[in-house]
């Protein structure tokens, strides 16, 4: 009995049949291309045309690894810059190489003038205010100022030194300072005494006045730890500060 071998699939580009499906599969791949039209071909090539090859695809991954590193490099310098400008900033060092000269302290200290309007506004304030309007009126900007301060740096004064340039304003000279303007409104006082000596003698309204004068000036304690002195070094660096504008974020000694 003779047995016959069905064909089951044919190939759609040539005809040929095939009782395995998967050796048509395999014949299918290869009578495509074949069978292809010419037109068909020239859109395929044109389609593959912008596929690069594998020498092109190399130097492609070189340049961009290249430029991966150069860009990875430009972010670590700009994280190195930031981290630089968000350490402490020395605002003494700042001032010295920003403001390298200005009115010595010792200078000015000499130059502080104390008038008899200061002695009357004594007679109708407290000694804080008196020594503040004293100070805000030997500061004039047209005059120079020994001193500086920042808002980034709070109750932070800097004093300009004759020999060593910007220094830290010490609790030692802002003393000296102010036992000077101190000295200098007693002075002003006896003088005021002397030219009004007949009234304060004959008047006892103007007797009291000048009393009550003498027991605010003398006063005054020149602990470092006293209250007038607190609120009189608060009110010079208000006077003082300004803004120091920076394109970064800074924290500030």
């Amino acid at each position: 009995m003779n047995s016959t071998v069905t064909i089951k699939d044919c190939c759609n580009y040539c005809g040929k049949g095939y009782t395995r499906k998967t050796s048509l599969q395999r014949h299918v791949l290869l009578c495509e291309i074949v069978h292809k039209t010419k037109r068909e071909k020239t859109c395929d090539q044109e389609e593959t045309t912008d596929i690069p090859s594998r020498q092109q695809l190399y130097q492609i991954i070189q340049e961009l690894a290249i430029k991966y590193h150069t860009q990875q490099q430009q972010i670590e310098e700009m994280q190195k810059w930031i981290q630089i400008k968000k350490r402490k900033m020395d605002l003494v060092q700042w001032l010295q190489t920003n403001h390298p000269q200005s009115l010595p302290f010792q200078l000015w200290m000499k130059t502080i003038q104390v008038q008899e309007k200061h002695v009357e506004l004594l007679m109708d304030e407290t000694i804080v205010q008196t020594i503040t309007f004293i100070l805000r009126d030997n500061l004039q900007p047209e005059k120079g100022k020994p001193f500086a301060a920042f808002s980034q740096k709070a109750n932070a004064i800097y004093m300009f030194d004759e020999t060593q340039g910007w220094l830290t304003f010490s609790s030692e000279n802002y003393l000296l300072l102010i036992k000077q303007i101190h000295s200098r409104i007693l002075r002003e006082l006896c003088e005021w005494r002397n030219k009004h000596a007949k009234e304060i003698a004959e008047n006892e309204k103007m007797s009291e006045i000048y009393n009550k004068t003498v027991m605010k000036l003398m006063g005054l304690n020149f602990n470092q730890d006293s209250t007038a002195l607190s609120k009189i070094h608060t009110a010079l660096y208000s006077s003082l500060k300004v803004e120091l504008k920076q394109t970064v974020e800074l924290d500030f000694s």
